[in-house]
């Protein structure tokens, strides 16, 4: 798939991802290559260790077929950045979701995002493109 992968965290009720497509590959085909195979890994999860909780995830399509929903409708929240300055605002904002929420005081004791990876210039636990964002003007 075409993209750098900039900045992303994990949070109990949702994920945000800063993506950069490259050529000409389409957010939607990103999105499906990522949503589709969780989808079907998070429902196989929940069928084997929790069925009681399948009701909660069903939803019936307008043809009446009966799917084990995953991921919230709609599309998400997507943007297109245009400086490196809202890039940076938008990689940090990405970082201190978990503050925000109240999960943690400070977002290094938050495991499940890319803040580590970027303070410490690590590919630990999930490698980055950090070679390809643009740098802040000084």
């Amino acid at each position: 798939m075409g993209f750098d992968l900039w900045a992303w965290v994990f949070m109990p009720n949702h994920v945000h991802l800063l993506l950069h497509p490259r050529g000409g590959t389409a957010v939607g085909d990103i999105l499906r290559a990522i949503k589709q195979p969780v989808s079907r890994h998070a429902a196989a999860w929940v069928r084997k260790n929790a069925p009681d909780f399948l009701p909660r995830m069903e939803e019936i399509r307008s043809n009446g077929r009966r799917i084990a929903r995953f991921w919230q409708p709609g599309g998400g929240y997507d943007r297109n950045i245009h400086s490196a300055e809202v890039l940076h605002e938008k990689i940090d904002y990405i970082h201190r979701n978990p503050v925000r929420a109240g999960l943690v005081d400070d977002p290094a004791a938050w495991p499940w995002s890319s803040y580590i990876t970027w303070r410490d210039r690590t590919d630990v636990p999930l490698a980055i493109d950090r070679n390809t964002v643009p740098p802040l003007e000084t």
